[in-house]
């Protein structure tokens, strides 16, 4: 049975306290005296960020979280019938040095409550629905923004990492628990056109 929601249902599933909630522990992480954030790629509060998205997804939302061969944090939802393209919906929740609050995790955090509110309320999605967040995607001291989208994307290959592996390897090693990954398999993170019905994100 397909479930069909009017726009006034839609913002009645919207739980406004709990995303106010999420992004204000989002924004702490790295929060300046301005009132922006500091989480660039690699430092110690994009680390926590990190942290934070994953058992966000994984632990409250109870979804499916794997870690791609870039650090690329990917959360599934399966839907009805797995042979149909995925429904992407995210973004980064790294920050420009001294950036703003909303970029980024704006998108993060309204794709995890969207797609919670669809779990919330029973929604059998035929696509499966997943949630990113995109490693490394603003300017950082390893020269590799859109590190994570770009090699998503293909437009990252594996001589243009290795060419900055010794400056970027630390941070990504980090990201994966410690465990080194060789450039080779950066690639396998690269997805293919037909994989997706589309990306979505609040920016």
């Amino acid at each position: 049975m397909t479930i069909a929601f009017t726009p006034a249902q839609l913002r009645d599933m919207w739980n406004e306290e709990r995303f106010l909630e999420r992004f204000a522990k989002l924004s702490a992480i790295g929060a300046t005296p301005s009132g922006g954030v500091h989480r660039p790629f690699g430092s110690a509060a994009e680390e926590r960020a990190r942290t934070y998205v994953v058992e966000l997804l994984e632990q409250e939302i109870g979804l499916s979280v794997e870690v791609d061969a870039v650090a690329n944090i990917w959360a599934t939802h399966p839907g009805t019938d797995p042979q149909l393209p995925v429904i992407t919906l995210g973004s980064h929740h790294d920050s420009v040095p001294d950036g703003g609050r909303f970029d980024g995790a704006l998108g993060v955090l309204v794709a995890a409550e969207v797609v919670q509110s669809l779990r919330e309320a029973g929604y059998a999605n035929r696509h499966s629905l997943q949630v990113v967040s995109f490693t490394a995607e603003e300017p950082n001291e390893f020269d590799l923004s859109t590190l994570g989208s770009r090699t998503v994307a293909g437009r990252l290959d594996a001589s243009r990492l290795q060419r900055a592996r010794a400056r970027r390897a630390p941070a990504v090693c980090r990201a994966h628990g410690g465990r080194r990954r060789p450039v080779a398999v950066a690639t396998r993170a690269q997805i293919g056109r037909r994989d997706r019905r589309l990306f979505g994100t609040a920016h």
